[in-house]
């Protein structure tokens, strides 16, 4: 049976990146389109409440349709975004962010650099029996790898490593691989993650490009993590504008310009109000600990990986900060532990975010959350578990951390 078709016009962007439009008086989700476009779409995928389409023409492009950089856009599911012009991008993310926080007047950041900013991304290796390793991201709605030999996103640090190890390091792994790239003031870091240690042409290589070609390379295997030459850390600017160490394994903010917008939007708010205590959760190496230290006297950081933990107290003794404890565990259960000793939470949680921590503050003697997320919805979803249990939504600001993609960086204050 062939698959209806239909004409089409998309009024606006959802939060997963889709364009919306409607159809008979129901949402139709179009991937790949833009705000104004005027399309035909096949018809993939009809339910009752909504269905989804496909571009199959385009009839009237929308005015923020732009031509995208990368010639695998579209395939690569890395970026949902690059066919649309950045302030249409960051007028939807300011809606989408809007509409999440029933927040009505929302500030919103932009960036000013809409590619070449990303200093960290995990690429996927695939070595298959018949081909050469094949090295790249997730393909768009599959679980397969598009082969990626440059990327228009990534700092030139970067894009320098991924053709190093398109040439060199690849084809010595062996095996699949989880490979990560992280820049630094003194170049590149890789990671490379597998479940059989790698030929030993791998590590021959790896101890002949640092420091020529990479500032280090890292090898985890089977869980165990090996620096295999050079460093297995980067040295980057932090929220705060000054040397963060971080290590390569570790989660770190992709995007420097935001970054430090975000830092300064946390120091604005903590100065406009006083607080003798905080327990910071997901710390990190420490990129927001800094700004926290210099205006509360007494911090509590809780981080369950132990290599940032090891970051985290470098970076502290370089800022000469010595009001810190750090705690290396898991986040719920140091929250359950010394959650009563605190005016103030704040937290930067994965993007599933933490409802059974936001139940658990609901009910906390806290003054204040002080939340950092990257995902509207999860957001959303704790913030009002924490106005059930008596807080008010006083700050709140979007970000865009990673333009060309639907992804959405927010920090909100609550207080009661």
């Amino acid at each position: 049976m062939a698959q209806q078709s239909a004409r089409i016009t998309i009024e606006r962007l959802a939060a997963g990146g889709d364009g919306i439009g409607h159809l008979d008086g129901k949402v139709c989700f179009v991937p790949w389109s833009a705000p104004g476009d005027h399309l035909i779409i096949r018809i993939t995928n009809e339910k009752k409440r909504y269905s989804r389409g496909e571009i199959t023409e385009i009839l009237t492009p929308g005015v923020g349709r732009v031509q995208p950089k990368c010639g695998l856009f579209g395939q690569c599911g890395g970026c949902q975004w690059q066919h649309i012009a950045a302030s249409t991008q960051q007028e939807a993310k300011q809606a989408i962010l809007s509409q999440a926080l029933d927040r009505p007047e929302l500030d919103f950041t932009p960036t000013g650099t809409p590619y070449a900013y990303r200093r960290q991304v995990r690429l996927h290796l695939n070595t298959g029996r018949s081909t050469s390793p094949k090295v790249g991201f997730i393909r768009a709605g599959s679980r397969r790898i598009v082969q990626v030999t440059e990327c228009p996103i990534m700092a030139p640090q970067l894009q320098c490593a991924l053709t190093t190890l398109h040439r060199t390091l690849c084809p010595t792994i062996g095996g699949p691989a989880t490979i990560r790239l992280a820049a630094g003031d003194a170049g590149a870091v890789v990671a490379v993650d597998c479940a059989a240690a790698p030929r030993r042409a791998f590590y021959q290589h790896a101890e002949a490009l640092v420091p020529k070609s990479l500032a280090g390379v890292v090898a985890i295997v089977d869980g165990h993590r090996t620096v295999v030459a050079g460093t297995g850390d980067v040295v980057l600017s932090g929220s705060d504008g000054q040397s963060l160490c971080t290590p390569v394994t570790s989660f770190g903010q992709a995007n420097e310009e935001a970054n430090h917008h975000l830092g300064r939007t946390v120091d604005r708010w903590l100065g406009d109000r006083h607080f003798s205590n905080a327990l910071e959760l997901f710390a990190g190496a420490g990129n927001l600990t800094g700004v926290l230290a210099t205006r509360i006297k007494q911090v509590t950081a809780v981080e369950w990986d132990t290599s940032a933990c090891r970051a985290l107290k470098e970076n502290l003794h370089h800022r000469q900060l010595r009001g810190v404890t750090i705690e290396a565990g898991d986040a719920l259960e140091h929250y359950r532990q010394l959650h009563r000793r605190f005016e103030l939470v704040v937290l930067d949680p994965p993007r599933t975010g933490q409802l059974e921590l936001a139940r658990l503050m609901a009910t906390g003697p806290h003054r204040a959350v002080l939340y950092i997320s990257c995902n509207p919805a999860t957001l959303s979803r704790d913030i009002g578990v924490l106005r059930r249990g008596g807080f008010h939504l006083t700050e709140a600001i979007g970000f865009d951390m990673f333009p060309q993609t639907s992804h959405i960086e927010a920090a909100v204050l609550l207080e009661r």
